[in-house]
């Protein structure tokens, strides 16, 4: 990351206000937006603030090389996303007030002072008017941008209107520094890792809720040139369906969005499709989107040519809210289990406790890929405790035992999903994580250490649940100890300075009637079994099912796994059984040809 401060006439003046602008690969739009911001009338000092986003086109050399009449920082990072860079620019920025601008937004001079002049009344935080730019391509999504502008200018400007989450925007919003900072900036999980739209949203609703007024005014004006291609922006839907698909889990009490849809049928039979075939509806609509961009970016403007785009454009959709767990009205859950995520094939007792790196990795993509969501523990609480309605197929992620390879392969790939996870940890030996290793016979790998887990826990990848003190047969020991292991692994964690464990997983899934009541008097608020199965609304809490992943489970066996919530012993038999004979036949074709036969 490199940062270079270009000052002008202003440069010794503190500024008043800080344009943050995050940019990537527009260079023409954003050099026409800081061109435009010469020849703001504000009579006020302000500085711009530039944060390239990984372009490749030379955005940060061009604004390099040349001098304006206003402090302008330009910091270089790698391609991250938007709400990381807007975040970084306020870190940069030195006033208290921070306008964001979208990088294709054109400032009418009066902009900075219309926003100085709101803040200047008492605002906290002021949107403006974002009318379409007269250069704008002459299409229909450039149409509908400008008409949804002017509907936005006219409602926000009705007497009396109170702008709701739906009215507030990142293309131009004005905010002072105190509340963004008290607020948490933007949620970063929105725009990271190639993932597009509704950290806007997310940023209104928590505006919002806490009560903090929005201001609209009107005279502050920043003309969008939106320049943005049918090519380019019809695959983009798919995000935006995944991106609905998070405020929607994230906030299940917004009402009156677009995401508020997937709480229930998917409306059309086109969406229906994609939701249930995703892979066939992808297939289908690839022609009728290449005909749907050449007649868009063509500048057709006709009937036909408005509705193929609205359908492929739906489709596209609901792609993105297949990926990304289906609708919102599932009534079961998949908890899965792992325990080492480390090679163990060469000893046969513990290798089906051991996934080697790769495959857990692949295990975890594959689930990513056939469009399964997953869970956090407070959406799995909801789901135990109330019967809220999940993703139509939702997994929740557990590891047991807290194996030190929590740290070094598990969180990186959880980290690349944007996933999280149950861990279930020793809690008498976390002090000292090698006496597992040390006592287990036959020895395993080594536990985390407290230091360890906490930053784990610390990072919002992996909560931290209890396995007991020191991992009992549960059944097989006296009242009294039972209630230590159980009550005194909740002390031993809180005590370390872990958040109060929420969750509890049996030893060796061995439980009944009176470990359940001890771990209900020990304040836990579920527990974890090895019953392989779905997960049901309604299950008691305390008796969770889970399926433990192998080794072996992986593509078709992994899909099927999941998907039935275990194999079965039947179906078991005849993928064991359909494995050896494809081996067999493998072998014998290889024998085959190198006999020449």
């Amino acid at each position: 990351m490199s940062v270079r401060n270009h000052a002008g006439d202003r440069k010794d003046a503190r500024p008043l206000l800080s344009v943050v602008i995050p940019t990537y690969q527009r260079r023409d739009l954003v050099l026409a937006l800081v061109d435009a911001l010469e020849w703001q009338d504000s009579g006020e000092p302000f500085e711009a603030v530039i944060v390239v986003d990984g372009s490749t086109d030379g955005t940060a050399g061009a604004l390099r090389s040349r001098s304006f009449p206003f402090p302008l920082t330009v910091i270089e990072q790698a391609n991250s996303g938007a709400a990381i860079a807007r975040n970084r620019g306020v870190e940069a920025a030195r006033a208290e007030v921070i306008l964001f601008l979208d990088d294709d937004m054109e400032p009418h001079p009066g902009l900075v002072r219309a926003h100085l002049t709101a803040h200047g009344a008492g605002a906290e935080v002021v949107v403006g008017a974002i009318p379409l730019h007269p250069e704008s391509p002459d299409n229909i999504m450039a149409d509908s941008v400008g008409e949804w502008a002017d509907e936005l200018a006219a409602r926000c400007a009705q007497p009396g209107y109170r702008l709701g989450v739906n009215d507030i925007f990142t293309g131009q919003l004005s905010i002072r520094r105190s509340l963004f900072v008290e607020l948490g900036g933007f949620d970063e999980r929105f725009t990271a890792r190639g993932t597009f739209g509704n950290s806007d949203i997310d940023f209104g609703h928590r505006l919002v809720s806490r009560g903090h007024a929005v201001v609209f005014q009107p005279d502050a004006i920043s003309h969008q040139r939106y320049v943005v291609t049918a090519r380019r922006f019809l695959p983009r839907w798919r995000q935006v369906g995944e991106a609905d698909m998070r405020i929607a889990r994230l906030h299940p009490d917004m009402t009156g969005l677009r995401a508020w849809s997937l709480h229930g049928r998917p409306p059309s039979m086109l969406a229906r499709v994609a939701v249930a075939l995703p892979a066939v509806a992808a297939a289908v609509v690839a022609p009728f989107r290449l005909l749907a961009v050449l007649l868009v970016d063509g500048g057709r403007k006709d009937g036909f040519t408005r509705r193929l785009y609205a359908k492929v454009r739906l489709v596209h959709y609901w792609l993105g809210v297949a990926r990304a767990g289906g609708p919102i009205d599932g009534d079961s859950v998949r908890v899965l289990c792992w325990h080492s995520i480390a090679d163990l094939s060469s000893n046969p007792v513990l290798r089906d406790y051991g996934v080697p790196p790769a495959t857990f990795r692949s295990q975890i993509d594959a689930l990513r890929e056939s469009g399964w969501a997953f869970l956090d523990g407070d959406e799995f609480l909801r789901f135990l405790s109330s019967g809220a309605k999940v993703p139509r197929r939702s997994v929740l992620l557990t590891f047991d035992d807290g194996f030190a390879d929590l740290v070094t392969e598990v969180q990186p790939v959880l980290a690349d999903q944007r996933a999280t996870a149950v861990a279930f940890v020793v809690s008498s030996w976390i002090e000292d994580p090698k006496r597992w290793e040390r006592e287990q016979r036959p020895p395993i790998r080594p536990l985390a250490g407290r230091e360890a887990l906490l930053r784990l826990a610390g990072a919002g990848v992996v909560e931290v649940g209890a396995h007991s003190r020191s991992h009992p047969r549960l059944t097989r020991t006296e009242p009294a100890a039972v209630e230590e292991e159980v009550a005194g692994s909740r002390r031993d964690l809180t005590g370390m300075g872990f958040p109060e464990p929420r969750f509890f997983a049996y030893p060796y899934g061995d439980h009944d009637g009176r470990i359940h009541d001890a771990v209900r008097r020990a304040g836990f608020d579920s527990a974890f079994t090895t019953v392989p199965t779905k997960t049901r609304r309604h299950v008691d809490a305390f008796t969770v099912p889970r399926i433990e992943i192998l080794p072996e489970d992986t593509g078709l066996r992994l899909r099927l796994k999941v998907r039935r919530g275990g194999l079965g012993r039947d179906l078991e038999g005849v993928i064991r059984k359909a494995w050896d004979l494809f081996r067999r036949v493998i072998r014998r074709a290889g024998r085959t040809i190198r006999s020449g036969r």
